[in-house]
């Protein structure tokens, strides 16, 4: 059997940040470390792209759900959904849910998103060419307002704040594992506050959505009418504002365009070759998604944002039984953590793999796990039966934002943090540390 790398921390889990800087100092000499602390969780983290592909898809484990213990304020507020349901409880959702995100559906969501930048510019037209915007805070509001929009028919209006900071802390709190989320901290009393705002805003949704239930033809509509076959019927209330939580979830649209318009911020050549094609590509009116499809540059830009930053730096597995893979053997009960983050910059797969350059996907196939060439490269959707259900949409969601914000504004970076760089930090998406602020300027079209 392989060697693998130990990596000893106490309270492996209070700290994302310390435990994924460890593991890169660890990696070079490792293919595989396990992490040991003083909980009982067998944690084995993986780096090598083809050993992520092999976890993704292989049945052995299939489990996606962690132990109870690593995602107590996840389940205290969104309860079992899809994303963390497993068996047939999750084979059962998959099946209602595979319709609706179907390549053949984006047009019916996408119509949504000239409206949201619109109102988006509404809200920056007081900062435009005077004062710097925080660019991930900008974009979180964005998708929020959409998601609401497109998926619940419902604008959030002066409501999109509260519902944005709740959201953001909510996010921010899902990874904490020490203190306790049973303890009355400041922070876990604060959680619960904006996890109670949220649920009964769901509910007023929800509800609505009952007393008027033939108004709209959207998501939210497609589920409260469906019946789930497998159980012989409709869902529960508490069932749909579970689902709701997911399906308007933020972390991998907000990361991908924030990271997206600093990285073109910070590489004028790039972004003024991307604003020539969009420009071109306008001239025939706001984009289609077909043509943004036929856009080389664009899709090659989002496929190096995506590898540079993929929106979920880790998802975990877990398996029940013995497993062996690649020469290596795991106990029963293990819990791995492929990282996104490292094997999509790993030095053997690609050329200069810090360096942002969108030419080198020149000659390559579409994002996604069914990728023709080296599929296991890039996987920042994951892969397997659990890939993440907005593979296909919400890359064309943020290609269609992209081109907008582009078409409308020039960008600058405002380099407040230190080497003018952001420190990544590790949580339940993929954020900087530090405010990213970006000066905007108009580019006077219409």
């Amino acid at each position: 059997m392989k060697s693998i790398g130990k990596l000893r921390l106490s309270l492996v889990l209070s700290d994302l940040d310390v435990l994924l800087n460890r593991l890169a100092e660890l990696f070079p000499k490792y293919d595989v470390v396990e992490v040991k602390a003083e909980i009982p969780l067998k944690l084995f983290c993986f780096w090598r792209p083809h050993h992520l592909l092999k976890l993704y898809t292989q049945k052995s484990t299939a489990i996606a759900k962690p132990p109870h213990n690593m995602m107590e304020r996840e389940e205290w507020l969104m309860g079992g959904h899809i994303v963390t349901d497993t068996g047939v409880d999750w084979k059962r959702k998959k099946q209602m849910y595979d319709p609706l995100f179907r390549a053949t559906n984006l047009d019916s969501f996408c119509r949504f998103v000239p409206a949201a930048v619109e109102r988006m510019r509404v809200r920056l037209d007081p900062f435009v060419g005077k004062e710097p915007i925080d660019i991930f805070w900008e974009m979180r509001r964005l998708i929020i307002d959409l998601s609401f929009e497109m998926f619940f028919s419902e604008i959030l209006g002066d409501e999109l704040d509260r519902v944005s900071k709740s959201i953001e802390f909510a996010e921010a709190m899902f990874p904490v594992q020490i203190p306790p989320f049973f303890l009355p901290t400041p922070n876990n009393l604060r959680f619960r506050r904006e996890g109670k705002y949220l649920k009964k805003l769901m509910r007023e949704i929800l509800m609505r959505r009952r007393a008027n239930p033939t108004e709209h033809t959207d998501l939210l509509t497609y589920f409260f009418n469906t019946e789930d076959s497998a159980i012989g019927r409709k869902w529960t209330d508490d069932e749909l504002v579970n689902e709701m939580f997911v399906i308007f979830g933020t972390s991998a649209m907000t990361t991908a365009l924030g990271w997206g318009i600093y990285l073109l911020a910070q590489h004028p050549s790039v972004l003024r070759k991307l604003e020539g094609q969009m420009g071109d590509v306008f001239l025939k009116g706001v984009p289609s998604i077909r043509s943004l499809d036929e856009n080389s540059s664009l899709e090659h830009v989002f496929k190096e944002i995506l590898r540079l930053y993929p929106p979920f730096w880790g998802s975990v597995r877990y398996s029940e039984s013995v497993m062996e893979m690649d020469g290596y053997r795991f106990p029963a009960r293990s819990t791995f953590l492929p990282i996104r983050f490292f094997s999509q910059r790993h030095e053997e797969y690609w050329s200069h793999p810090l360096a942002f350059d969108p030419d080198r996907f020149g000659n390559n196939s579409r994002i996604g796990p069914t990728s023709k060439d080296n599929p296991s490269h890039l996987l920042p959707f994951g892969a397997g039966p659990r890939t993440c259900l907005g593979v296909h949409l919400a890359p064309m969601i943020c290609k269609l934002i992209l081109a907008l914000v582009i078409h409308q504004y020039s960008f600058e970076f405002q380099a407040h943090v230190p080497n003018g760089q952001p420190r990544v930090k590790f949580g339940y998406g993929l954020y900087p540390a530090d405010k990213v602020h970006i000066f905007l300027h108009n580019r006077n079209v219409h």
